[in-house]
């Protein structure tokens, strides 16, 4: 499950709104529902086609909900307004 992990810095007044997955999606049923039902959705979401393999890893979502929270309520909000401390470093082969 995606954290939503900003892709661009932001100053706190442009800091609004959800900065995570909706509170419905961090719940095992209906994460299960939308992963077996709605797998279109889930690929528009991620703007690729991902094997459903992948959305299986997302299940069970209750272990992960405290850290899903953690990154909306604060690791998140952190990286927007401190983007250049987190760079994406790629290793090359």
């Amino acid at each position: 499950m995606s954290s939503d992990m900003p892709t661009s810095p932001k100053h706190s007044e442009e800091i609004n709104g959800m900065t995570g997955p909706s509170a419905l999606l961090v719940n095992d049923f209906p994460m299960w529902f939308v992963i077996n039902h709605f797998g279109f959705v889930m690929n528009r979401m991620m703007a690729s086609v991902v094997s459903d393999d992948f959305y299986e890893t997302m299940l069970p979502v209750k272990p992960r909900k405290a850290g899903i929270k953690n990154d909306e309520s604060i690791t998140n909000i952190d990286m927007a307004l401190n983007y250049a401390d987190y760079p994406v470093e790629v290793p090359l082969l």
